[in-house]
């Protein structure tokens, strides 16, 4: 019955509920056991008070000889916004370690002997806690007035009031009319017209007033809301991602989306020469996604397939139509086609601003409704950290070794610097379940792009004699401007072929890897598209 008390005089402040749970969570379920029950035995005997105290995890552990009993503790002080921003804090000497974290929890460790009730002293530590908000909005009580009087005394009083009063009547005429002229000079004073400045400056401090309680009603109506969303879901929340991102703190949305979020494809690191300024340079470890892993990935867990009358249809209509890649390439009709596709864009931060590269991988004939769900990230650097063209060359060369093994279809066992790899028999060897193999028909992008990717010799900007990286186009000669503007198909029997322009337009030192790709359609693959 007391328990049941203690119960209903705790439904209406949410301390009180906390230091209930925490003894049913210590007791199991079994009140008979708990702390409070023991007290309740003992009237007036010699007991343990109950305080608040901050302890870690490891604390906690110790205290009720149960990580399930600290942890469930730990998770609903967590869980709840109220009890997460006053019953939990960082250590002040290790702000960033969570294994330090503390949290405030009922503990009952000081004796003393008392005979009052043990409801009293399980809430005074909440009480106490809750004791500075009640000061600030109570005001201090006036001191009622002793209202017996001696007779003596009170009828001598008022005999000197009589006295005083009529022995001075002038002086309250005299103080009357200051009074008078002073309510007057009030009154002229309310009475002067308001300026227009002063208007508009009143005007615009009640629209700030009311904009910023507009703006707190918002904020606390949706804190109603997500805590009427967290109470409703209880403990369907199961993702430890979910709760990880919750957790911390807000104003850094990017940085915490990307560190709670775990890819589905594991990723490597490869060394690549970083620029650090423009006097220094060293080698860094870099993440990257390699190729066949992510189509590993879409094909034997998500399930993605293309259907092979659309592959077949593919490579029929570019080959019955002549194009030269296409011809020359050794792919068969099995082969899905495969694109790599690379772009820079400028991102603007609060402090500065720097243009990224990232490289992409696709498969052309698989357009879903949205095409930015058919682009797959395989790597991204700031161009103010590439170290010229041996950057990208690096990086370049593990996608080469990728894309490779997509055309044969073989697991790798070993890694390009000769490390093993894991499972390599799965699927009996093969990279996807259904033994499908593929090959890079495209190496897409701007002007800019190919350029930076291959470093051919020509170029167009205005200064240069050759301008285009596919044929012999010239801006200077006979004839040249006429050809360039008005008549493209004079340039046609100039058109290279891949040894001619790698052998004329590609440079003679850090050539790119991506011409390597399986039966070296990387350089026909860019005039194709």
């Amino acid at each position: 019955m007391e328990i049941q008390k203690m119960g209903h005089a705790a439904k209406s402040c949410h301390e009180k509920l906390e230091v209930l749970r925490e003894q049913w969570e210590s007791c199991d379920g079994e009140w008979s056991k708990s702390q409070i029950y023991l007290s309740l035995k003992k009237t007036q005997a010699e007991r343990k008070r109950g305080q608040r105290r901050w302890m870690t995890r490891r604390d906690l552990i110790i205290k009720y000889d149960s990580i399930t009993i600290a942890d469930r503790i730990i998770a609903n002080k967590m869980n709840n916004e109220e009890t997460r921003a006053n019953q939990t804090k960082a250590h002040p000497d290790d702000p960033d370690n969570e294994e330090l974290r503390l949290y405030l929890v009922w503990d009952m460790e000081t004796e003393t002997t008392e005979e009052d009730m043990v409801l009293d002293q399980l809430f005074q530590a909440a009480a106490e806690e809750n004791d500075h908000d009640e000061h600030s909005n109570a005001r201090p009580r006036k001191k009622e007035k002793n209202k017996k009087r001696k007779a003596s005394s009170s009828t001598a009083e008022s005999e000197d009031c009589e006295s005083s009063d009529s022995s001075s009547p002038k002086k309250k005429g005299k103080k009357g009319k200051k009074s008078n002229k002073g309510k007057k000079k009030g009154k002229k004073g309310s009475n002067k017209k308001e300026t227009k400045e002063e208007k508009e400056k009143r005007l615009s401090k009640e629209r700030e007033a009311f904009k910023k309680e507009e703006e707190k009603e918002k904020e606390k109506m949706k804190r109603a809301v997500i805590a009427k969303a967290n109470k409703d879901a209880g403990d369907s929340i199961r993702s430890v991602d979910a709760q990880r991102l919750g957790s911390y703190a807000e104003n850094n949305e990017s940085r915490n989306f990307w560190k709670a979020l775990r890819i589905p494809v594991e990723t490597v690191e490869i060394s690549l020469p970083i620029r650090i300024s423009e006097k220094e340079n060293e080698i860094q470890k870099w993440p990257l996604l390699d190729v066949h892993s992510v189509v590993d990935y879409l094909w034997n867990t998500v399930g993605l397939r293309i259907p092979m009358c659309h592959v077949q249809e593919y490579w029929r209509h570019a080959r019955d139509h002549g194009v030269p890649w296409a011809l020359e390439h050794e792919a068969s009709e099995q082969h899905i086609p495969l694109g790599l596709y690379g772009d820079s864009a400028k991102i603007s931060t609060t402090f500065n601003s720097d243009k990224v590269v990232g490289v992409f991988f696709n498969f052309p004939l698989w357009r879903p409704h949205s095409i930015r769900a058919s682009r797959y990230l395989l790597f991204a650097i700031e161009e103010s950290k590439l170290w010229g063209p041996r950057t990208l060359a690096a990086v370049f060369a593990r996608i080469t070794w990728s894309v490779n093994l997509l055309f044969e279809g073989r697991r790798p066992s070993m890694d390009p610097q000769g490390r093993r790899l894991p499972d390599p028999g799965r699927y009996d060897g093969m990279i996807c379940c259904d033994r499908s193999v593929f090959a890079v028909t495209e190496i897409r992008g701007d002007q800019l792009w190919q350029k930076q990717t291959f470093r051919w010799s020509a170029s167009w900007i205005w200064t240069s004699a050759k301008v285009c990286h596919a044929c012999d186009a010239r801006a200077q000669g006979e004839g040249a401007t006429n050809c360039l503007y008005w008549d493209f198909d004079a340039w046609l029997p100039y058109e290279f072929n891949n040894t001619q322009f790698l052998a004329r337009r590609m440079p003679s030192r850090f050539l790119c890897c991506l011409v390597c790709t399986s039966s070296s359609q990387g350089a026909a693959s860019t005039r194709g598209s």
